[in-house]
């Protein structure tokens, strides 16, 4: 009798805890399909608020997981207090509930993938046509410049056309004038460099072949005042003190003028040609 008691007191506790879980398991099951289901409109970023979305997908992910553990644990807690056929088929299909469940969310996920890659991927495509255009802007330029290119050659054939002559012929004579000028320049330079030298001997006026501190104001003075004639009086100084205020590196200098082995920067006389073709 006693055992009936205990049996009929525990029944109701059982049938309690039995209809709590499963309350649970359904409670769980519902929430985890809604938590699955509702990321199909909020979980897929787009171009703005991406960061903010993947935070609300990682919200979701963890509450869908969480759902649907809950739902297995106590679907497996009621078929464990009331093993019959029933209850095994309604939690049965609870847990495959929730098996769809993490199925949907699992694909969301992949989604959320893919729709990330796809934002990247078009980011990367619009920086190609970004670049497509500046080349084909660049490549109009290019065939501007050719236009114009072609335009003064055609120039240059009517031209000589119109002399009788043909490009090749208008080349060599450009060539030849070159020539000339050159010639021109060089005359000039040794008509100078004669000069310099007449007005080097000249400022030794003592004839002691030493050029004094009076001697070499009178220098600069000089050489100052020549036409198409440039003097750098810090380097002709420096050059005195190393070498010796005496003629012979003043002459020096000028033999430097006519010397192709030392650059123009170097030199401490130059000619400006330019300036006495002008003159001249």
């Amino acid at each position: 009798t006693s055992n009936n008691i205990d049996a009929h007191e525990s029944n109701p506790r059982r049938q309690q805890t039995i209809d709590m879980a499963d309350q649970l398991a359904g409670m769980a099951a519902s929430g985890a399909m809604a938590a699955s289901m509702s990321m199909a409109d909020v979980d897929l970023p787009g171009e703005e608020g991406e960061n903010k979305r993947s935070k609300i997908s990682k919200l979701f992910d963890l509450l869908t997981w969480g759902l649907l553990t809950a739902t297995v644990a106590f679907s497996g807690i009621a078929m464990l207090f009331n093993p019959l056929i029933v209850v095994f088929v309604a939690f049965g299909i609870a847990i495959v509930n929730s098996v769809i469940a993490g199925g949907q969310r699992v694909k969301l996920m992949q989604m959320e993938t893919l729709r990330a890659a796809h934002n990247q991927l078009r980011d990367e495509v619009n920086k190609f046509m970004d670049e497509n255009d500046k080349l084909q802007q660049s490549n109009d330029e290019l065939e501007l410049e050719v236009s114009k290119v072609e335009e003064v050659e055609k120039g240059l054939q009517d031209i000589v056309a119109a002399q009788g002559q043909s490009v090749e012929t208008f080349v060599e004579a450009v060539k030849e004038n070159q020539r000339i000028i050159n010639e021109i320049k060089k005359n000039l330079t040794a008509n100078i460099v004669q000069d310099l030298t007449r007005l080097v001997l000249a400022a030794d006026r003592d004839r002691d072949m030493q050029i004094d501190p009076e001697e070499v104001f009178q220098l600069k003075f000089r050489l100052n005042n020549m036409e198409g004639v440039e003097l750098d009086e810090d380097k002709l100084e420096a050059k005195l003190d190393e070498e010796g205020y005496n003629l012979g590196a003043v002459m020096n200098v000028i033999k430097d003028l006519m010397s192709d082995d030392v650059p123009d920067g170097e030199k401490i006389i130059q000619v400006n040609v330019d300036k006495m073709q002008k003159k001249l």
